[in-house]
């Protein structure tokens, strides 16, 4: 069985593209996208927004 790996991408918001950037990402290197977890932190007082997406993926090119 492969190894699980985790990567962490960020946005200022949805707009961003922030799931394109990973499929590009996913696709570029060859590797197989297990799951993919987005995560909304809301900074109240100065309005600031960021997203963070949890990626959980394996490398192909590694033998089993």
């Amino acid at each position: 069985m492969r190894q699980r790996k985790v990567k962490f991408f960020t946005g200022k918001n949805i707009k961003d593209g922030l799931d394109e950037k990973i499929n590009k990402w996913i696709e570029g290197n060859g590797f197989e996208l297990l799951d993919v977890r987005f995560d909304c932190n809301i900074e109240m007082n100065y309005g600031i927004v960021r997203y963070t997406a949890t990626v959980i993926y394996t490398d192909r090119t590694e033998r089993e």
